[in-house]
């Protein structure tokens, strides 16, 4: 079953900005959150993960991780690891209302599966390219999974069941279709 953890990303560090003090011989880098503050004279190095929370799966060993924003275009670039497998995707969130009940949910949609440009930038993981229809189909429904547990923020059990849903191959798949449970409405 997948959950929620703290997690310190060695991939962020590859596009990182470097700040120098030569006077003092500190370095100071910046990627995304997360601070690596490094005093040469003392060769010390001080790793300040930010709060970057990671689902997953250690029995089925899975995880999943937002690794970049879309920019200007809503959405997510996240990484989904599987295994040996190092899988970017691209999702899209969006409110929508349910026709017949009226009521408001966020769904999310894969817009890109198995490539990510923006993921690509921040972590260096290329296009992972899938030896069979049935690996991609068990990466996708892994992944959906994931995410409905990634919610919007690493949150997704702490709300009802239904409150977010991704959409897999036309359907849209709540907790309860993995029996994981969302807290009571």
């Amino acid at each position: 079953m997948f959950r929620v953890e703290q997690w310190f990303s060695p991939h962020l560090s590859v596009t990182q900005k470097i700040v120098v003090d030569h006077d003092r011989d500190v370095s100071l880098y910046r990627a995304a959150k997360q601070k690596i503050v490094v005093d040469h004279e003392r060769d010390v190095s001080l790793y300040r993960a930010a709060k970057q929370k990671i689902v997953v799966d250690h029995e089925r060993d899975v995880s999943l991780y937002r690794a970049a924003k879309m920019g200007r275009i809503p959405g997510d670039g996240f990484l989904l690891t599987w295994g040996d497998r190092q899988i970017p995707f691209e999702s899209l969130s969006s409110q929508v209302s349910d026709p017949v009940g009226g009521e408001s949910y966020y769904l999310v949609k894969f817009t890109a599966f198995g490539v990510s440009a923006a993921v690509e930038l921040r972590t260096k993981v290329n296009l992972y390219r899938f030896g069979s229809d049935e690996e991609l189909a068990t990466a996708r429904r892994l992944a959906a999974e994931a995410l409905l547990v990634y919610g919007l923020s690493c949150n997704g059990p702490t709300y009802p069941d239904g409150e977010n849903r991704v959409e897999l191959h036309g359907v849209e798949l709540r907790l309860i279709d993995f029996g994981i449970e969302g807290a009571s409405a």
